[in-house]
């Protein structure tokens, strides 16, 4: 999928829609009632305050557009989506996976708080340094399925809970200390949760 960030401001697409729709006014925008007409089935949406959400508009005016509103920061940016290969993402999360490498923190950590797969790159056999992404195989349906997200110092020592770094990625000093990891943990025996397919995938990345 390809797609451009255009110069149609937020205004401008507010009124694309009021053509769409019976929207007329700025109170009815305000109260949130001209989302209903973006594409409920590719929406982005990761539910917390600050992180904006992600609306596709399948035909105005003959083009596509996606919106990403972000009320916390009175902040819009609107994408023109120029080509859709129907073999791809989504184009919410295709635009997501470009845009979030721009935000503070991790960009696999908030790509997982929209559940969406990091896809993260592997590290190679002579890297330093390196930390073990973990993805969970849970049902979709699944109701507080745990997010995708790194090994953490405080998976190797509970009693680490109250330490300011007890919950951030643990660096791995070398490639195949990590590989040990992942192997010690594929050997163990493993009991699944409720709604979980299959334990957890680990890939380590620099």
């Amino acid at each position: 999928m390809k797609y451009n960030e255009t110069k149609l401001t937020f205004d401008d697409l507010i009124k694309m829609l009021a053509k769409h729709t019976e929207f007329v006014d700025d109170e009815e925008r305000a109260g949130g009632l001209w989302m209903d007409y973006a594409d409920t089935r590719d929406r982005a949406d990761c539910e917390i305050e600050g992180y904006p959400v992600f609306l596709y508009f399948d035909n105005l005016d003959g083009k596509k557009y996606v919106l990403e509103e972000n009320e916390a920061n009175d902040c819009s940016v609107v994408y023109e989506v120029t080509e859709i290969d129907e073999s791809n993402e989504w184009a919410c999360d295709t635009i997501l996976r470009e845009t979030v490498s721009m935000w503070d923190g991790d960009a696999y950590e908030n790509l997982a708080l929209y559940n969406i797969s990091a896809n993260p790159v592997e590290a190679s056999e002579g890297d330093v340094d390196v930390r073990i992404w973990v993805e969970f195989n849970y049902s979709y349906s699944t109701i507080n399925k745990p997010l995708d997200r790194y090994v953490r110092n405080i998976d190797f020592d509970i009693k680490r809970h109250m330490e300011p770094d007890a919950y951030e990625a643990h660096e791995f000093s070398t490639y195949q200390d990590a590989d040990a990891w992942i192997n010690k943990q594929v050997d163990n025996s493993y009991t699944l949760s409720h709604g979980e397919m299959d334990r957890p995938d680990y890939i380590i990345v620099s």
